[in-house]
């Protein structure tokens, strides 16, 4: 199943984008790295990437994906307007 990528940025380039820190380009980092990156500017809500992966049909473990936006934010691929991963209960105002 080919997956959809919400940003304008090619899966090729994101691709490079992963492997130029030293990452693998999983299909996973993939889906996780465009529904973060169509997210509005701010800090990322797991809640939120997490809810977006499950309409597209794939479950993604709340503990993996916090590990990949840990790694993606340590390693520098996420976009300067994104600060990290929300708790889990910020995105519903708690």
């Amino acid at each position: 199943m080919e997956t959809e990528l919400s940003s304008t940025e090619s899966v090729e380039s994101k691709s490079e984008r992963l492997q130029q820190v030293d990452l693998r380009a999983t299909a996973r980092r993939l889906l996780i790295l465009g529904i973060i990156e169509a997210m509005p500017p701010g800090e990322i809500s797991a809640v939120v990437v997490l809810r977006e992966a499950y309409a597209r049909g794939i479950y993604i473990p709340l503990p993996s994906l916090y590990r990949i936006i840990r790694e993606f934010k340590r390693r520098g691929v996420l976009p300067p307007d994104r600060q990290g991963p929300a708790p889990a209960g910020a995105a519903s105002g708690r």
